[in-house]
C-alpha cells in the first residue's frame, strides 16, 4: 500500500511588490493571484513586466502564473529569465527545480535545488522538492535524509512527515513509516488517510489487536470505504472470525470490482481452509485486475507454490 505523495512549489514572498515602479500592475495582480484567477493574474503581470523590464518580480509572478495555469515550457523561461538577471532568485530557483524534476529533468533540478541550498539553507521548501526528486529517482535515502531536515527547520510540517513516510514504506521500513504517521495523526487528528496507512502498518508488522482497533474507529467513521472493508475484513480472519471477515471483503468489491488486492486476501483464507482451487481462481482474477503492476509479486509467487 502506498501513502498520499504531494509535489510542492514554492511560493516566493510578494513582499518586493512594493518597490517596483508598477507597484498598481503588481498589486492587482497579487490579488487575482490570490484569488486564484490565474488568466488575470498572468495578464496584470504581462503589463507590469512590459511596462517595466526591470521589475525581476513581476517577471517572476508572470512565470508563477503560468505554473498554474499549466504553460510548465513557458514557467521554466521565465524562471530562466529572472535567474539570468538575478543568479540568486531563490524562489525561481526552487520553482525551476520543480519544474525540471516534473518533466523529468532531474539533472537540472537538481542543480537547481543545490544553487537554491547554497542562498538558503534555513527554508524547507527547497528540502521538500529536492527531496521529491529523490524520491522520484528511487534515491530514497537522499530523500529521507532532506525530508529529515526539512523536519528539523520545521517540526509542525506534516508534508515532511508524509513524504519520509512514503519513502520508508517503499524500503520497507515500516517502523519508521508508522512513527511518522503517528506524528502525523498527532499534529492533525483529521487526518485519515495518515490512519487508513497507519491501520495498514499494524497489519504489515502482525500487530492485528492494534489494527482491529484502528479500523473499527474507522469503519464506524466510514463503512463504505473499500479499503478499510477489505483490510478489516482479512483482520478479522486472522483473529478468527473468519465469516465476517469474508463478508468484509466482499462487501469491498461489490463497492470497488477493480481492486485487486482482496484477492491475496482470498487466495490465503482458501488455502486456510483447503480450497486450492478457490484460491487459484482468486490468483488468476487478482492478476487480470493488475496486481502485478500494483502491488508486486505476491500473486504470481502464489501461483507458483500452490497452483497447476
Amino acid at each position: 500500500m502506498k501513502f498520499i505523495f504531494f509535489s510542492l512549489l514554492c511560493l516566493y514572498s510578494f513582499g518586493a511588490i512594493a518597490q517596483t515602479n508598477s507597484p498598481s500592475l503588481m498589486k492587482q495582480g497579487e490579488a487575482a493571484y490570490v484569488d486564484k484567477e490565474y488568466e488575470m493574474a498572468l495578464d496584470f503581470y504581462k503589463k507590469a513586466y512590459k511596462s517595466d523590464k526591470k521589475n525581476i518580480e513581476a517577471l517572476f509572478w508572470r512565470g508563477m502564473s503560468k505554473i498554474q495555469l499549466g504553460d510548465l515550457d513557458g514557467a521554466i523561461k521565465d524562471m530562466g529569465m529572472v535567474l539570468k538577471e538575478m543568479p540568486t532568485h531563490y524562489g525561481a530557483l526552487v520553482n525551476r527545480g520543480n519544474l525540471y524534476s516534473v518533466q523529468g529533468e532531474y539533472v537540472n533540478a537538481l542543480s537547481d535545488f543545490s544553487a537554491a541550498e547554497a542562498v538558503n539553507s534555513d527554508s524547507i521548501s527547497v528540502y521538500i522538492n529536492r527531496g521529491h526528486t529523490y524520491f522520484l529517482m528511487k534515491k530514497f535515502d537522499l530523500a529521507i535524509a532532506d525530508f529529515t531536515k526539512a523536519i528539523k527547520i520545521n517540526p509542525s510540517y506534516i508534508l515532511s512527515y508524509h513524504n519520509r513516510s512514503e519513502c520508508y514504506n517503499y524500503i520497507g521500513n515500516i517502523e519508521g513509516a508508522m512513527v511518522d504517521l503517528e506524528k502525523i495523526i498527532e499534529l492533525d487528528s483529521t487526518d485519515k488517510i495518515s490512519k487508513i496507512n497507519l491501520a495498514f502498518c499494524y497489519i504489515s508488522t502482525k500487530q492485528y489487536e492494534k489494527a482491529a482497533l484502528a479500523y473499527e474507529k474507522l469503519y464506524q467513521s466510514d463503512k463504505r470505504n473499500p479499503y478499510i472493508l477489505n483490510n478489516y475484513g482479512y483482520v478479522k480472519h486472522i483473529l478468527g472470525d473468519t465469516k465476517k471477515g469474508l463478508d468484509f471483503i466482499f462487501e469491498s468489491l461489490r463497492i470497488l470490482p477493480s481492486n485487486a488486492y482482496p484477492y491475496k486476501y482470498l487466495a490465503e483464507i482458501y488455502k486456510q481452509q483447503n480450497e486450492i482451487e478457490k484460491a487459484c481462481e482468486a490468483v488468476v482474477t487478482g492478476l487480470k485486475l493488475g496486481f502485478t503492476n500494483s502491488y508486486g509479486n505476491d500473486l504470481l509467487d502464489f501461483q507458483k507454490s500452490n497452483c497447476k
